[in-house]
């Protein structure tokens, strides 16, 4: 199984580094996700907000920032072909909630999550 086997792909939510990350507060409330990629003006991935950062924030009173403030740097992104494995072992690894896969430009084509490996472990039970 690959990436694109399973990532999600349709309607992704994205947020702008130049816009406040009050607005990924309320993308996540609105869509019922928990992580939201940042791109650049040109659409490449450059970050990610989960809502954790968000709780965090919050906690510290924090509102009003901008997205590149807050946002945790993605360094590492995956392609559509790249084996569900590599990207597991990544993601335990790193302890990621989510994998942002991208084309070869950092354009962001899907994301997987702990929930969609939940769903495929259901499905095979």
């Amino acid at each position: 199984m690959t990436a694109a086997s399973v990532m999600t792909s349709d309607h992704l939510q994205t947020l702008n580094e130049h816009l406040a990350v009050d607005v990924a507060g309320e993308m996540m409330a609105w869509q019922s996700i928990r992580h939201v990629p940042v791109v650049d003006d040109a659409g490449r991935v450059v970050g990610l907000i989960t809502h954790r950062d968000l709780l965090r924030l919050a906690a510290r009173g924090e509102t009003g920032r901008l997205a590149a403030e807050v946002m945790t740097p993605v360094r590492l992104t995956f392609r559509p072909e790249t084996p569900l494995k590599v990207i597991i072992e990544a993601m335990i690894t790193r302890k990621w909630g989510c994998a942002l896969i991208t084309d070869d430009d950092r354009h962001l084509l899907g994301i997987l999550t702990e929930a969609d490996f939940l769903h495929i472990v259901y499905g095979m039970l």
